[in-house]
């Protein structure tokens, strides 16, 4: 049987100190144990990359252990093959096998214990953007962070259509000339996957997408919100946004109060940590998070780091560390 993925191979080793680091350069350091006197390790590694998606496939031929800090970056949905795994998320041990799903969230060490021969099929989506989706398909007036139940595994029969997109994007991932996974239509195929996820495995984040549809926001909340993204660098005064609206500071602070839930001015910051987020994971040798804080009109470092963190959960300077280690992955290869 033709294994997913076939077309991307990554790694095949007998050899467990490499498999660790070769796999570090794609998630994060992390323990790979064997059982006392195993001496018949081997594994295999595919991996493909969408726009902000990555997809993986593992085998192993014998009984593994693998343990890693919180992964805060991204989550993982884990789908076996074939196997059994114990996963130890925070305090709960929860079994995954065939026919499952089990999202790993990033706020918590995980161990996966995978017992005898295994092979599963990993997507890893990064924390933003599945922040940002939401954000965008929830009208939520700021980046909520998600956490999806831990407590077990969800059936895939269960959860429509997950699975079946799950099947397809792997299947289009080995096509000569793929569809899902090209520049016209990964955009689209990764919006698909992240609104599944939402709506079909159990998460935090279904209140919000369970309210009535919103009524739209008045033409002056729009045109400042545009307002503020073309010229954000140049921090517009309220003032400014006062004249673009054509309306009333009361009136334009209640629309965006209504229906955005902040006020102009906490909008602009938004979107300035944004700008800042953006161009620290874009970072180029010799710059620094001061610096680029800076250029976004963020002068008080303890206020920026509280003010990121809230944002998007993490310090600035996890963000620039991912970014480096993940561009130092990708130059070594």
């Amino acid at each position: 049987m033709t294994r997913p993925l076939a077309r991307h191979r990554f790694l095949e080793t007998t050899d467990p100190d490499e498999a660790r680091a070769r796999v570090a350069e794609l998630f994060a350091p992390h323990r790979l144990e064997l059982p006392a006197g195993e001496k018949g390790f081997r594994t295999v590694y595919h991996h493909a990359r969408l726009r902000t998606l990555s997809l993986y496939y593992f085998e192993y031929d014998s009984e593994v252990r693998i343990t890693s800090g919180p992964m805060q970056r991204f989550y993982l949905l884990l789908m076996p093959v074939r196997g059994f795994c114990a996963a130890t998320y925070g305090e709960a041990t929860v079994p995954i096998d065939p026919g499952t799903a089990y999202v790993v969230n990033p706020f918590a060490p995980i161990a996966l214990h995978w017992k005898g021969k295994s092979a599963l099929r990993v997507v890893k989506i990064d924390r933003g953007e599945l922040e940002r989706h939401l954000e965008t398909v929830a009208d939520a007036p700021a980046r909520p962070h998600v956490t999806f139940a831990p407590e077990q595994a969800q059936p895939l029969d269960r959860m429509a259509g997950l699975g079946a997109f799950v099947d397809l994007l792997f299947a289009d991932m080995d096509e000569p000339v793929p569809a899902l996974s090209s520049r016209a239509g990964e955009g689209s195929a990764e919006a698909m996957l992240l609104t599944l996820l939402l709506r079909r495995y159990p998460n935090s984040a279904q209140p919000l997408l369970d309210r009535p549809a919103a009524r739209a926001a008045p033409y002056y909340v729009k045109r400042v919100e545009e307002f503020i993204r073309l010229h954000a660098e140049e921090a517009p005064s309220l003032d400014a946004m006062v004249r673009v609206a054509g309306v009333s500071p009361r009136t334009l602070f209640k629309g965006f109060r209504d229906f955005r839930g902040i006020g102009p001015v906490g909008y602009l910051k938004q979107v300035r940590l944004d700008r800042v987020r953006a161009e620290i994971a874009a970072a180029r040798a010799g710059e620094t998070v001061t610096g680029i804080a800076g250029k976004w009109g963020f002068h008080h470092p303890g206020n920026f780091a509280r003010d990121y963190r809230d944002r998007f959960g993490e310090p600035p300077s996890a963000t620039l560390r991912e970014a480096r280690r993940t561009k130092d992955a990708l130059l070594s290869r």
